[in-house]
C-alpha cells in the first residue's frame, strides 16, 4: 500500500515507517525537517494520493503552548484540516 506519514522524523514516526517499509509498504513522509509545512495547503498540490494517511506532525512540547498558542492551533487544528 501507499501510505502518507506526516511527522515521519518524529519519534514515533521514524519507528513506524521503518515497519511499514519492512513490511513491503511504499511510504512518502511529510515533515518540517524536509521541508513541509502542513499548514500551507499548497504543500498538498503535488503530493501522491494514498491508500492510508497516518498523521503524527503535531506540536507537542506545554510550556511553548502558553508561550505561542496561535502557533500550536495553526499546526495542530489547521494542519490536521489541511491533511483531511
Amino acid at each position: 500500500m501507499d501510505i502518507l506519514v506526516t511527522g515521519n522524523a518524529g519519534f514515533i514516526g521514524k519507528v513506524l515507517c521503518k515497519k511499514l517499509t519492512t513490511d513491503g509498504h511504499t511510504i512518502f513522509g511529510m515533515d518540517y525537517l524536509s521541508g513541509y509545512d502542513i499548514t500551507n495547503m499548497d504543500t498538498f498540490k503535488n503530493v501522491k494520493k494514498a491508500d492510508i494517511i497516518i498523521h503524527l506532525a503535531a506540536k507537542s512540547f506545554v510550556p511553548d503552548s502558553f508561550n505561542n498558542p496561535s502557533s500550536f492551533y495553526k499546526t495542530n487544528i489547521l494542519g490536521t484540516l489541511n491533511v483531511l
